[in-house]
């Protein structure tokens, strides 16, 4: 396992950023993750940075955030393992971000899943993998989860 971050706080194995990832070679490994990585970089980038990660890995898992206010109703009743979920999203489409500024999550992220212009289909269509599966998780609903195969050709 190797460990990749900009800040090298917790003894990392490459401190780095994510816009210089040449010190990595091709498909050097079986799978990396992005856990609320990518909503931090600008629009106009994410194609690049999604080439590089699927050149460097077979496979990968991207966590993304999901903009707005989430309403869940779950029943678990106790019998057969039996979980139900419901869930709603509240989003201002009305607002539509330029995807360049740091806007939101208190100025942390420059895009959000469900923002007009920056739905599920729009960002699928970026990535350089195929989407082998895309769910949320029950216990952590702001997220959109994506398990992705690399399309890179050696």
């Amino acid at each position: 396992m190797t460990t990749f971050d900009i800040d090298n706080t917790f003894r990392l194995d490459v401190a780095g950023s994510i816009h210089d990832l040449s010190m990595f070679a091709d498909q050097s490994f079986d799978f990396i993750t992005a856990s609320h990585v990518l909503e931090q970089l600008p629009i106009r980038y994410l194609g690049d940075y999604l080439k590089d990660m699927s050149r460097e890995a077979r496979y990968a898992l991207i966590y993304l955030p999901v903009n707005g206010r989430h309403l869940q109703i779950r029943v678990k009743p106790g019998l057969r393992g039996w979980n139900w979920c419901w869930g709603f999203d509240l989003i201002n489409l009305m607002r539509w971000p330029s995807g360049e500024q740091l806007e939101f999550m208190s100025g942390q992220h420059c895009w959000e899943l469900g923002l007009r212009g920056f739905t599920m289909r729009r960002i699928l269509q970026r990535m350089r993998f195929a989407v082998v599966d895309a769910y949320r998780n029950v216990d952590w609903t702001p997220s959109m989860n994506f398990v992705l195969k690399s399309n890179y050709a050696t």
